[in-house]
Formats: structure tokens, C-alpha cells, sequence
């Protein structure tokens, strides 16, 4: 079974994603000592890699507002890389984002505008 989740954003808007990991077979919070863990973001011409914390069980990420400026989707994937040379990687959420238009996808707060008047 493919690991995925369907998310909503709104264009260049920060979101913060948290993912709780178990061990599939026992239920147990996942042991993340000899692994490494990497989140790839592909958001039209975007392709990055960004720093994924992990504190315990639970994987932390940050997806920039500006991967999702002028893009109507982008995909999230989190892998783990077991570190003993076996060549094992396992997928752990792959998150695919629909992006929805904002009226005004300002990066950096606009200027005020006096009124007239």
C-alpha cells in the first residue's frame, strides 16, 4: 500500500508538515538511529531537497511559500535511507499538494496604501 496523503494550500503560503512514524509491524513509535531521512519537494521547474528534523518518532519539514508561487500542484516525498550499506530505502508519506490561486501571492508584505479622501 502506497503511503500518500491529498493536501490544500494556497499559493505562496508557508506549510509546516509533521509526520508521526510507527513501526508497521508492532505499532511501536518508529527508532529512527541508523537512518538517514530526506523530503524532495517538486513544484513545476521547482525540485528541492529541505531540511527534515526528526525529534523522536515524528519527522518535521517546512514547504517554502515560494515553491508554490505560479504553480497549480507540487508533490512532497519522504524517504529513509537505512545507513548500514544494504541499499534498503523506504518510502514513508509521499504528499501530493493541490495549489490554489491566491488573489494576491504577495511573498513580502505589501506597502499601505493611503486612502483618498
Amino acid at each position: 500500500m502506497l503511503e500518500e496523503l491529498n493536501i490544500e494550500i494556497r499559493e505562496a503560503t508557508t506549510r509546516y508538515v509533521n509526520i508521526t512514524c510507527k513501526n508497521k509491524a508492532t505499532g511501536a513509535n518508529f527508532d529512527f538511529t541508523g537512518y538517514t531521512v530526506r523530503t524532495h519537494l517538486s513544484f513545476g521547474q521547482i525540485e528541492q531537497y529541505v531540511p527534515t528534523a526528526i525529534v523522536g518518532n515524528q519527522l518535521s519539514y517546512k514547504i517554502p511559500a515560494e515553491v508554490s508561487l505560479k504553480v497549480n500542484s507540487g508533490v512532497a516525498e519522504t524517504r529513509i535511507f537505512k545507513d548500514d550499506n544494504s541499499g534498503d530505502v523506504y518510502e514513508v508519506l509521499r504528499i501530493n499538494v493541490k495549489v490554489c490561486k491566491a488573489k494576491k501571492p504577495d511573498l513580502v508584505p505589501a506597502e499601505i496604501t493611503p486612502s483618498e479622501g
